[in-house]
């Protein structure tokens, strides 16, 4: 990590806070949002996703209790279905609702803020749920930071809609954002980016992320908050909901690469002056074996300096 020439970010989490709210719900074809919220939180209660868990959190507040699903099927990135109450429950993105019901849904113009989960039940579209999420604060510092240690690159992968990114990746300073990306996509992107900046590190907390985790040179982790699948496919685990901690790393790993160059330069060299002592018979061979010894212990004591 202390030679990453480019760190890549997923944006919910991360960049975000990663906690986000249910702003608003738009019926279509009039369906009554409490049905809508009911269905669609009985459907999205067992996923691990951070709008899933919004929204099933916010149905129970307002319902008080919620239906068991079955037949659940999620596909990561995309969006769940499942059968609640004796309805088909497809809940995700409009082209995943397509996929996966034949009916087309129309998508939302949303504000800056807004990311947004369809509903369809009973393959018909039945709502959109609104909700929002705010950029972390001391972002913008993190990646000056990050250019200041010599990151010549910096960019956001996420599965949102390219506006909704923009506007995102400009207020974190970002160098460029790839969106509307699902687990392969971001895989393939981290690849792109390999040919260009290397090594490469990829900071990530969702499911959605332990493939590109994998896949970077360095993968790290919010292991606070992110899901245990992550944090195996990482390299790095940031045990604090801290992505400024990012750039401790970076600045960790630099440090460690200066001392341990330092001691092999320093050991080598009086290793080599000892061995044209020892070879002129300047000194006798137990002399020369106990400041080996010394010489060795120093490059020890040298080497603690970089924790």
């Amino acid at each position: 990590i202390g030679r990453a020439q480019a760190i890549v970010f997923d944006k919910t989490g991360t960049l975000t806070f990663g906690s986000p709210t249910v702003d608003q719900i738009i019926p279509f074809n009039g369906t009554a949002p409490a049905e809508i919220m009911r269905l669609a939180g009985g459907a999205e209660q067992l996923s691990g996703h951070v709008l899933a868990q919004a929204l099933a959190l916010a149905a129970l507040k307002q319902c008080g209790s919620l239906p068991m699903p079955s037949d659940v099927h999620e596909v990561a990135g995309n969006g769940i279905e499942a059968q609640v109450e004796g309805h088909h429950v497809v809940v995700g993105s409009p082209k995943f609702i397509s996929d996966t019901t034949g009916q087309n849904i129309s998508e939302q113009r949303l504000t800056d803020n807004e990311l947004a989960a369809y509903i369809a039940i009973d393959k018909k579209p039945a709502g959109v749920v609104l909700f929002s999420d705010q950029l972390r604060p001391g972002v913008p510092e993190l990646m000056a930071r990050l250019k200041k240690l010599g990151v010549k690159h910096t960019a956001m992968l996420t599965g949102d809609r390219a506006d909704h990114a923009r506007d995102i990746s400009e207020a974190a300073h970002l160098d460029g954002f790839e969106a509307g990306l699902l687990p392969e996509g971001k895989v393939d992107a981290v690849k792109k980016l390999k040919q260009q900046y290397n090594p490469i590190v990829m900071v990530g907390d969702g499911i959605n992320d332990a493939p590109a985790l994998a896949t970077a040179t360095v993968g790290v982790a919010m292991g606070a908050h992110g899901t245990g699948i992550s944090a195996e496919a990482a390299d790095i685990v940031l045990m604090v909901d801290d992505v400024s901690r990012v750039a401790d790393a970076v600045e960790t790993g630099q440090r460690m690469l200066r001392v341990a160059k330092q001691s092999i330069y320093i050991g080598l060299g009086l290793s080599f002056g000892l061995m044209v002592l020892a070879a002129f018979g300047l000194i006798p061979p137990a002399i020369g074996a106990l400041f080996q010894e010394v010489i060795d212990v120093a490059v020890i004591v040298n080497g603690l300096r970089a924790r």
